[in-house]
């Protein structure tokens, strides 16, 4: 038996994915997604994007890597997160044993004590916090200080054109490369891929925009022109 997911979703994430290889990416998330990630994930805002067969724009953003340090308030939503799914997961189980009218006596205790936790499963901030441990891995997937700094000052500098503050934002992609020339280089970024070629189109469109005048209604928004 095949199984498959349908839906907008999934449509919208078929078409990130896709849009990797233009911006040369390596995880890239629409703002509905990034939303759930902050503090606990370093995100780049990229750009506004359409992607091909929708007119509504999203906000999108590459996922460079884990927080050293995780946002208590992200981990206490998570951790919630993590109890309701054991809970659902509890009731399945149990009304499926009730179906059945196998439910032992030995397993009455054990209901009484409270609901059971998921067993087989890592909870979701435990696994995070172990893919945070593995510094020494040939891809660590924690970001260092100034892959967090690269990051805000990106985000940024990409406010500054979707604002249409297009000079100002040419010089604080400058300014960004200049700071951080190692972010610019192939294989240099140990967490995310290269991020040249995503500022070079942002940068390329500002000084576009500054000799011929931006278009009416400007709203920062890349059309993807393929899928």
């Amino acid at each position: 038996m095949n199984y498959t997911v349908i839906g907008d979703p999934v449509n919208l994430a078929a078409r990130l994915e896709s849009m990797n290889k233009q911006f040369d990416t390596r995880v890239m998330v629409s703002e509905m997604t990034a939303e759930r990630l902050i503090g606990v994930f370093v995100l780049r805002l990229l750009m506004p994007i359409a992607v091909v067969g929708k007119e509504q724009p999203v906000k999108v953003f590459e996922v460079m890597g884990l927080l050293r340090e995780f946002d208590a308030t992200r981990i206490a939503a998570l951790q919630e997160s993590d109890r309701t799914i054991g809970l659902e997961d509890q009731s399945h189980s149990d009304r499926g044993s009730s179906a059945s009218g196998s439910v032992s006596v030995s397993a009455a205790p054990a209901q009484a004590a409270g609901p059971r936790a998921r067993r087989g499963k890592s909870a979701t901030v435990a696994a995070l916090r172990e893919s945070a441990m593995r510094t020494a891995s040939e891809a660590s997937l924690t970001c260092t200080p100034e892959e967090v700094a690269f990051c805000a000052e990106h985000c940024a500098a990409v406010a500054m054109y979707i604002g249409g503050q297009f000079g100002r934002a040419i010089e604080a992609f400058n300014r960004l490369e200049a700071a951080h020339p190692a972010m610019f280089v192939d294989g240099s970024c140990r967490v995310a891929a290269c991020s040249r070629r995503s500022v070079e189109l942002v940068r390329g469109l500002c000084e576009k925009y500054l000799q011929e005048g931006a278009p009416e209604n400007f709203d920062g928004v890349y059309r993807a022109l393929e899928k």
